[in-house]
């Protein structure tokens, strides 16, 4: 008569340092002693629950897409507000273009390999509903996305009521508006539009915009921004020269606006002020401003109810007469180097 002793297999917990592992273990008898006889690894102990081991050959990639950029930017555009714009396949552009530069032609393949559809909810991205997202969007729901986005950016950025005026030149290719060609900035013909853009001081966050035909110069454009400014309750700006002239500074100070401006080397000023200029005191080392990347050296003088600085750059003196020389002229500019604020 033979007696068989079958003994089913039971898990034991193993503790490592922190770690709690979990075994398939079996009791045997052998030589008179019972003693446990491993069988398999099963996994670890997490939270008093098994975590089941995953072999490094049963795991396949199925697909690798783009992600954690884009989450993070999903986040900001949710505390901005931006998500509540309706059209998703115009987010899906604003996503896009923060992260790839990309014509809208080329977006569709590039998208299926991001988390932007996934995270926006979109099914399929073709290039047509992109660009006909663009028509979608009205000056109605940009103007009260810009202004949620001005009250959360005073909670991060107090220099607000400061601002730093631009414009740049985009082409428009379309034929939905009655827009001139002219030559841009960069030199190519085209149908041209111009955007004004008004960022706060401290940190560069978008104030408002404005969209403007190709053929105003800049000072007509900061004529409107200006108002703009005022409206908004702003005090100061900041512009470059070639939004500044007399009249506009007359109109800045007019409308009780602050203004930090480059000003144009005209032969009424040069006359009235950088004649006036000995080099030889301008170029010491109490007149000298250290910058990032050069030293500059600077006189002031009382100038419409503020201060204009002449500013005297050496090594810009020195690249512009190079230059000269490359071109076999030598221009007979004593105010070469200067510039003024």
């Amino acid at each position: 008569m033979f007696i068989i002793n079958t003994i089913m297999s039971f898990i034991r917990k193993i503790k490592i340092g922190k770690r709690t592992y979990l075994a398939e273990v079996k009791s045997i008898r052998e030589k008179g002693k019972v003693r446990q006889k491993f069988i398999r690894y099963i996994g670890t102990e997490i939270d008093g629950k098994p975590a089941k081991r995953v072999l490094t050959k049963d795991i396949a990639v199925k697909s690798v897409k783009r992600s954690l950029d884009i989450l993070c930017i999903d986040s900001i555009a949710k505390e901005l507000g931006i998500t509540s714009i309706k059209n998703k396949h115009f987010l899906a552009l604003v996503y896009s273009q923060l992260l790839e530069k990309r014509s809208i032609s080329k977006l569709e393949d590039w998208l299926r390999f991001t988390e932007i559809p996934s995270v926006l909810g979109i099914e399929d991205a073709s290039t047509k509903e992109l660009y006909e997202s663009l028509t979608d969007i009205d000056g109605e729901e940009f103007e009260r996305i810009d202004s949620n986005m001005h009250n959360i950016f005073t909670k991060y950025d107090d220099s607000t009521d400061v601002a730093v005026i631009d414009v740049t030149d985009t082409y428009f290719e379309g034929d939905s508006e009655e827009i001139q060609r002219r030559k841009g900035k960069d030199g190519k013909i085209k149908k041209l539009l111009q955007l004004g853009l008004a960022v706060s001081f401290k940190k560069g966050f978008p104030l408002f915009h404005k969209k403007y035909q190709g053929n105003l110069s800049n000072m007509q454009i900061y004529k409107d921004m200006a108002l703009e400014l005022r409206e908004r309750g702003m005090k100061s700006v900041i512009i470059d020269r070639g939004m500044m002239s007399p009249e506009n500074l007359q109109m800045t100070l007019t409308l009780q606006l602050k203004v930090i401006a480059g000003l144009k080397k005209t032969p009424t000023i040069s006359s009235r002020f950088l004649s006036r200029i000995s080099r030889d005191e301008i170029y010491s080392l109490k007149n000298m401003v250290k910058l990032k990347n050069t030293d500059v050296f600077i006189n002031t003088f009382d100038y419409n109810e503020g201060k204009l600085i002449a500013v005297y750059n050496p090594s810009l003196e020195v690249v512009k007469k190079q230059l000269n020389f490359n071109r076999d002229t030598d221009v007979a500019d004593p105010f070469i180097g200067y510039s003024l604020i």
